[in-house]
C-alpha cells in the first residue's frame, strides 16, 4: 500500500490509521458493553467527527485518501466477519469447573466488566483486587477465595460489588438477577409516584438509554465512583481530585462523561397543580 507513496504521505497515512486501529481492537478483543468496548465506540465517534470536520476535505482525491478508504473498508469487513461483531476469548482446553470462563458482571448496569479464562484466574484476580486496597464485602483469604468467587454468582453475595458468573451460564441466562430497587430501570423513570423524588439521571449517550435515577448528589456520586473504577478513563483523573465537589462541578454542572455515561440534573415531576378559578369572590 505504501510502496509508491512519498515518505510524508506514508507518515500521514500512519497517523490516520492509528485511531482506527485502536477502536478496531476494542471491538474485536472485548465483549460488547464492556468498558473497553464502550471506550472504542466513544473514541471512534470522536475521531470520525474530527476527521469529517478538519481532514477529509483536504485529502480529497489524494493517494492517501484512497489508501485510507481501502483500510476502513477492510476494518468494516473484518468486524462483519466476527460473530456479533466481537471475538470471545476461547476457554482453555480441558473439562470441569476450573476450565470455565468467568465474567465479572455489574448487577446494576447489567454489563460485563471483565472476563477471565478460568475460575483459577478469577480467584487470582479477586486476591489482586484485595491486595490493591479495594474494599471487599467479605473476609477474603487465599483459602476461601475460590468459595467466595463461586458464591458471588448470587446477587446477594457480591464480591467487590459485582457478580462473578461462569460465562456460559451468563450467555444462557442461567443466573439470578438482582432485584430492581426503587431507582433502577426505565420503569421507575416513567412512574410518576417514584419520579417525584428523582433529581439526578444517569444516561448512556452511546445507546441513548436512561440507566437509573438518584435522589441526591451523594448517591449519584457513589455511583460515579463505581463507574469510574471500572472505566478505562479512570486513570486520566488525578487521585486527589476524586471527591464529590469535582463530580458536581465537572459532571452534574459540567459536560464531562465516562465512556459516554453522563449524570445530569432533572426537575422532579410533581402532581398536576389544580386550576384556580379566576372568578371574583362576591
Amino acid at each position: 500500500m505504501f510502496a509508491c507513496l512519498p515518505s510524508i504521505d506514508v507518515f500521514l497515512s500512519h497517523q490516520l490509521f492509528l485511531p482506527f486501529f485502536i477502536s478496531q481492537n476494542c471491538f474485536i478483543y472485548n465483549l460488547k458493553d464492556s468498558a473497553f468496548y464502550r471506550a472504542g465506540i466513544v473514541q471512534h465517534k470522536k475521531w470520525n467527527a474530527y476527521l469529517q470536520k478538519y481532514i477529509k476535505e483536504r485529502l480529497s482525491g489524494s493517494p492517501v485518501q484512497d489508501g485510507f478508504d481501502s483500510f476502513r473498508l477492510n476494518c468494516e469487513q473484518a468486524l462483519e466477519a466476527l460473530k456479533n461483531g466481537q471475538r470471545f476469548i476461547k476457554p482453555k482446553q480441558g473439562h470441569g469447573v476450573n476450565c470455565r470462563q468467568y465474567a465479572v458482571f455489574d448487577p446494576d448496569t447489567k454489563r460485563i466488566i471483565k472476563q477471565y479464562t478460568s475460575r483459577a484466574s478469577a480467584r487470582l484476580a479477586a486476591l489482586a483486587l484485595l491486595s490493591a486496597g479495594y474494599q471487599c464485602e467479605w473476609d477474603l483469604t487465599e483459602q476461601n477465595a475460590k468459595t467466595r468467587v463461586d458464591n458471588a454468582r448470587d446477587p446477594s453475595k457480591l464480591l467487590f460489588g459485582y457478580q462473578w458468573i461462569p460465562t456460559d451460564d451468563l450467555k444462557s441466562g442461567k443466573f439470578k438477577m438482582k432485584e430492581a430497587d426503587r431507582y433502577v430501570g426505565n420503569d421507575v423513570l416513567t412512574s410518576q409516584a417514584d419520579t417525584t423524588t428523582v433529581l439526578i439521571l444517569k444516561e448512556d449517550t452511546v445507546s441513548g438509554s436512561e440507566i437509573r435515577g438518584f435522589e441526591s448528589e451523594e448517591s449519584a456520586y457513589q455511583d460515579w465512583l463505581q463507574e469510574r473504577t471500572s472505566s478505562v478513563a479512570a486513570s486520566d483523573d488525578n487521585a486527589e481530585d476524586i471527591n464529590i465537589s469535582v463530580f458536581v462541578k465537572s459532571y452534574l454542572d459540567g459536560k464531562a462523561s465516562i465512556n459516554g455515561i453522563i449524570w445530569k440534573r432533572v426537575l422532579p415531576r410533581h402532581s398536576p397543580v389544580p386550576e384556580i378559578s379566576t372568578n371574583k369572590i362576591r
